[in-house]
C-alpha cells in the first residue's frame, strides 16, 4: 500500500463521519420542528446521533491504525 492511498482512506472515512453528522443534525432539528409528534422524533433524532457517535468512535480507531501504518511506510522509504 503506497502514502496516497491511505491517506485517501483516511481523508473518506473523516468526510464519511462529517457527513453523517452533519445529515443527521440537519435531519432531527427539521423533523422536530416540522413534526406533529416532537417528542418522539426528538429521541429518534438523538438514538441517530448516539449510532453517528459509535460510528466516529470506530472511524478514529480506524484513522489511527492508518496514520500508524502511514508513518511505517514513510519511515522505510527514507
Amino acid at each position: 500500500m503506497n502514502p496516497g492511498t491511505i491517506k485517501t482512506k483516511i481523508f473518506i472515512l473523516q468526510l464519511l463521519d462529517w457527513v453523517l453528522l452533519i445529515g443527521v443534525m440537519g435531519g432531527g432539528i427539521y423533523a422536530v420542528l416540522h413534526s406533529a409528534n416532537r417528542p418522539l422524533i426528538a429521541v429518534l433524532a438523538l438514538a441517530g446521533l448516539i449510532l453517528v457517535n459509535q460510528f466516529g468512535q470506530w472511524s478514529l480507531t480506524k484513522i489511527a491504525g492508518h496514520k500508524h501504518t502511514l508513518k511505517q511506510l514513510q519511515r522505510t522509504q527514507h
